[in-house]
């Protein structure tokens, strides 16, 4: 065969080769892209069921966590129900007669605040000893007594400072 035609075909020869490499890089490259988009959009997916997934755990959690805190300030109440209706009768139990109590405040730190009146001097002064012996009530103290004038006579007023004890404590 003639040098030229051996020339001739080895140059189609190239250039076949050459637009079929081409042509094979170019199909790999779409398929590449092809395939990014698809991992691209499960991972999107998979993403999303995740959010929702998590969002739902959220809700359900903060639905269990206010569940807990309702158990919660239920078994306090159970635990401590009884409390107020104790001091209620160990105040009625050691009050003398002539002792009025115009206010009682009990704060969020148990500690009772008594606010009264007594038909002596004496009295008010009595009265913490007798508080103390019962065991609802801890660190009672008499804070002021004294008395005033009012239109017929005089009152005796005092206050008085106590700690209610939890009844697990007692």
């Amino acid at each position: 065969m003639p040098t030229e035609m051996i020339i001739g075909q080895e140059r189609q020869a190239i250039w076949k080769r050459t637009i079929i490499g081409s042509g094979s890089i170019f199909i790999a490259l779409l398929l590449l892209v092809a395939s990014a988009r698809v991992s691209i959009f499960r991972y999107r997916a998979i993403s999303e069921d995740i959010s929702r997934k998590t969002e739902l755990i959220k809700v359900e959690g903060e639905t269990v966590g206010r569940r807990i805190e309702q158990l919660e300030a239920i078994r306090t109440a159970r635990a401590t129900g009884s409390d107020f209706h104790d001091m209620l009768s160990a105040l009625f139990a050691v009050t003398p007669k002539g002792i009025t109590y115009s206010q009682i405040e009990l704060t969020e730190n148990r500690l009772i605040k008594f606010t009264g009146q007594a038909e002596s001097l004496s009295q008010p002064f009595l009265l913490p000893e007798s508080l103390e012996k019962e065991p609802v009530f801890e660190q009672v103290m008499l804070r002021d007594a004294g008395q005033t004038k009012k239109a017929g006579g005089t009152v005796t007023e005092f206050r008085i400072d106590c700690k209610l004890k939890c009844s697990k404590d007692r």
